[in-house]
């Protein structure tokens, strides 16, 4: 069973390790070493944990089974002027937890305390090159900003932004319970160099549909001819559209022997 809960410096050790291990792939990524990034995140110690919460910074912790799994942190600087807004910082998955939704999650958490507040914004800054974690972001409803290169950094970073004020109304609208499809597909062997040479163009036009928040499908690494598969729709119209068009196009014809093995649920 999932469940995300605030925890406290006392889980700083708990919390640091997981932040290592969650960023450690990126870090492989972008050739980002001790070096030439000695504070980035997979290089976190429980002494930078520790110093987050002496300054008032908040962590969220999403457990599965009562294993840590994810967390985030969340910051309301008390010196700002003006327009108040929440930063959303270390963000961290564990590497065989990641396109599962967990993410959007810990995300979706953070928007709603940012609104319990009452701010008006969300920051975050992102790695400048990955362009893959900017696209997530946008889907979630983030807005890119500047772009700034630091003489101490290898990368560049992109700011993004979160209007908690101007959101598209499916975004807001309760009334309209989030679709959730969870599970996975199984690929004949003889369809299976189709179904990966489609797959990219089918992950990229499910991202332009409008009600799409989160579409992951992601082949097993033990077993080639199963990929997971995680999606949020905004609402029922929005994901029967998507299955609609799923059906009709290359996708669903080379997927017509797939065998699938899923969970759909509203909240």
């Amino acid at each position: 069973m999932r469940q995300i809960k605030e925890v406290f410096a006392d889980q700083s050790d708990v919390i640091a390790q997981l932040i290592r291990e969650a960023n450690r792939p990126v870090a492989k990524q972008f050739a980002i070493t001790q070096d030439n990034g000695p504070k980035h995140p997979s290089f976190c110690q429980t002494s930078w944990v520790e110093n987050d919460f002496e300054r008032g910074e908040r962590y969220f912790v999403l457990t599965d089974n009562q294993v840590p799994i994810a967390c985030v942190a969340y910051e309301v600087p008390t010196h700002s002027a003006g327009v108040r807004k929440a930063y959303l910082n270390r963000l961290s998955v564990l590497p065989d937890q990641q396109s599962k939704g967990i993410g959007s999650l810990l995300v979706a958490h953070i928007i709603e305390q940012a609104k319990a507040d009452q701010l008006s914004f969300i920051s975050i800054g992102v790695i400048g090159e990955h362009i893959r974690l900017q696209d997530w972001y946008e889907q979630l409803g983030f807005v890119k900003g500047d772009t700034k290169h630091f003489d101490h950094l290898p990368f560049s970073v992109t700011y993004m932004m979160y209007d908690l004020n101007n959101q598209p109304k499916d975004r807001e609208d309760l009334s309209m319970p989030k679709i959730t499809l969870s599970g996975h597909i199984e690929v004949p062997k003889e369809d299976l160099n189709a179904v990966l040479t489609e797959l990219p163009n089918h992950i990229a036009l499910t991202h332009q549909e409008a009600g799409c928040i989160t579409f992951t499908v992601t082949q097993d690494s033990d077993n080639p001819q199963r990929f997971d598969v995680y999606e949020e729709f905004t609402d029922k119209a929005a994901f029967e559209k998507h299955q609609a068009r799923v059906k009709a196009s290359h996708w669903g014809e080379v997927t017509k022997k797939v065998e699938r093995f899923y969970t759909v649920t509203e909240s």
